[in-house]
């Protein structure tokens, strides 16, 4: 680590970070960061010295573990620690409430980007930038003219370019990734086994129209290796890796299985965790035999299922291809599941939102409710709000209905996209 004071600049570079996200009420990155200080902001740099987070530190900051992250996928998500005094944690089961810059699913009013504050830190990146580009490189150390050099080759058309290449690589935006990979703050490596949704459900805003298709085996390898060639140094701030895409459990379980090895391998993740979503037909067809091979893996893994609800007139309405005794099942071999295999995770997602069937919440809250036996510390229910639905208040209302009588671990399912 290098440090150098000039003027009113402090440069930290390649700090050390943790090699696994910890959940804690304050920012610090996974794997080596750099790190410039002004006297309002402190400005993050990954090892490829592309700009990561913003964070404010000074009395007029919203809040001093509040800050903005730029992701893969080139959007800034205002991090905020909660609104009104509100118990983040019960809703999300985090610290931070991330306020997204694009249309998703939230059930509370979030705006940080006409807050003056937020906007003013995207100012002061801006500025910052174009004070470095001004300074005399033969004035500083070469460690530091290195890494000034590298920031400013990282540019707005830079990042955006690198985007539209990393989009590319992985055939197109992931417009939704698990509610598990809030574990690793959905920061994940995107491996996709599969493209297109096994089911096309009316409500769903975001899963592909397309039919279901598998990738081949020298396909999702090629891909791999793309993919590490991409993220480069930059891999040690990795520690989710997400077997994509819509329904990854539909590949078949050996291309599953050594796609998990091959990840492992080579992307040499710090306690690795595996994030993939299921459909209930994929989720129930699988066999022993490949629960056993995937516990015996040296990694988590967390499987999300989209249940829905257990009413069948609303999965009717919603279009979706299962009946409640379908769904009954898949939550039985869910629990079952988590019961018995220490790595693996199963996961499920139930829907909140206005115009759903009458009966929904009646059965919803009678099902999660009932067999207090059943109760477990591992099983987790996500409510995914609809995105037609207009009265937040309701839903949140209903969340917290939900949750109280649940003998499930509970949360919002925030839909954040790569």
């Amino acid at each position: 680590m290098h440090s150098y004071h000039l003027k009113d600049l402090i440069f930290i570079l390649e700090k050390q970070g943790p090699l696994k996200y910890l959940r804690k009420p304050a920012l610090e990155p996974m794997g080596k960061y750099s790190l410039i200080r002004t006297p309002f902001y402190e400005f993050y740099f990954n090892l490829k010295a592309e700009i990561k987070f913003i964070r404010g530190i000074t009395s007029t900051w919203p809040h001093p573990a509040a800050f903005l992250k730029r992701t893969d996928g080139n959007d800034w998500v205002f991090y905020s620690v909660g609104i009104g005094g509100a118990p983040v944690r019960s809703w999300l089961g985090e610290y931070y409430l991330p306020c997204l810059g694009y249309p998703s699913n939230p059930v509370w009013d979030c705006d940080p980007y006409q807050d003056p504050r937020v906007m003013n830190a995207l100012g002061a990146w801006a500025q910052l930038f174009a004070n470095l580009s001004g300074l005399n490189p033969a004035d500083l150390p070469p460690y530091l003219q290195k890494f000034l050099e590298n920031v400013l080759q990282n540019h707005e058309g830079a990042l955006l370019e690198k985007t539209r290449k990393f989009h590319q690589l992985i055939k197109g935006r992931l417009s939704v990734l698990p509610p598990d990979a809030r574990h690793v703050d959905y920061q994940v490596i995107p491996l996709n086994l599969t493209k297109g949704c096994l089911y096309h459900c009316k409500f769903c805003a975001v899963k592909s129209d397309n039919f279901l298709a598998r990738l081949p085996r020298a396909e999702i390898n090629e891909q791999a290796l793309r993919l590490k060639d991409f993220l480069g140094p930059d891999l040690g701030a990795y520690q989710g890796i997400f077997l994509g895409d819509h329904d990854g459990l539909a590949a078949d379980g050996e291309v599953i299985l050594q796609a998990a090895e091959l990840a492992l391998e080579t992307f040499e993740t710090a306690h690795p965790v595996f994030f993939m979503f299921g459909s209930v037909d994929s989720f129930l067809t699988r066999k022993s035999s490949f629960w056993q091979s995937l516990d015996q893996l040296p990694a988590k893994t967390y499987i999300n299922l989209g249940l829905e609800s257990v009413d069948l007139d609303t999965l009717k309405l919603l279009g979706k291809p299962l009946s409640p005794g379908q769904v009954r099942e898949g939550f039985s071999k869910m629990l079952a599941i988590n019961g018995q295999y220490e790595n693996i995770t199963v996961t499920a997602n139930f829907l909140l939102g206005e115009n759903l069937g009458e009966n929904h919440l009646p059965c919803l809250s009678a099902f999660l409710s009932a067999d207090k036996n059943k109760a477990d510390k591992k099983t987790t229910i996500y409510f995914s709000p609809l995105t037609t639905s207009q009265n937040r208040p309701l839903l949140l209302e209903q969340f917290f209905e939900l949750k109280k009588i649940s003998n499930y671990q509970s949360y919002i399912y925030l839909i954040q996209r790569l």
